[in-house]
């Protein structure tokens, strides 16, 4: 139900967001609502309703859950990617399961564990694991992001490794959706 709650919310947002602000949400979904084809038509009708294009939605998995019944999980990501939607692997390298996520999954891209990059600042084994997971993913031309970005020399590191984005606190602590005035961003891009 959090899950559906968040996803009518942002839908919401999205519809007083102009679309040349090229503004996408990404949502986090629990192995619950992955398994749930009643989820699935919410998403579809909240969409629908709102008109709302999908690619304003990112899904994000968590690849450090276990995702039961793998086949399901698939079928219902295809689904919201016929929507539009697309699909991002989070905490991408911290777990055993990685690779076969990708195998079995339809992700757009993949957001590499923060903890290669916060609190040591990127060290020697953590410019390398972030390298490595970015060639693969793009091997896969798959996009990649990297999480908990809070120094410019990480930032300087990650660009090195040719991460196509980052998000964290170097850009702006968390603050709530209505505080942010999109338009603004949009004027001053």
């Amino acid at each position: 139900k959090i899950d559906l709650h968040v996803i009518s919310r942002a839908v919401r947002m999205a519809t007083r967001i102009p679309e040349e602000a090229n503004v996408a949400f990404a949502i986090n979904l629990s192995n619950q609502t992955l398994q749930d084809l009643e989820a699935l038509t919410h998403i579809e009708n909240t969409l629908n309703s709102h008109r709302v294009p999908g690619h304003r939605l990112i899904f994000e998995i968590n690849e450090t859950g276990e995702i039961h019944q793998i086949h399901a999980v698939r079928r219902f990501l295809q689904q919201l990617k016929k929507l539009g939607c697309r699909i991002a692997l989070d905490d991408f390298g911290s777990g055993h399961n990685s690779l076969s996520h990708l195998k079995w999954l339809p992700v757009d891209m993949v957001k590499i564990t923060g903890e290669f990059v916060a609190q040591r600042s990127g060290s020697e084994v953590d410019r390398a694991m972030a390298l490595s997971l970015t060639q693969m993913a793009h091997s896969l031309k798959l996009k990649v992001i990297a999480e908990r970005v809070d120094s410019l020399h990480a930032m300087k590191w990650l660009k090195a490794a040719r991460v196509d984005f980052v998000q964290g606190h170097l850009f702006g602590e968390p603050r709530r959706l209505d505080e942010i005035d999109f338009y603004d961003l949009l004027v001053n891009d």
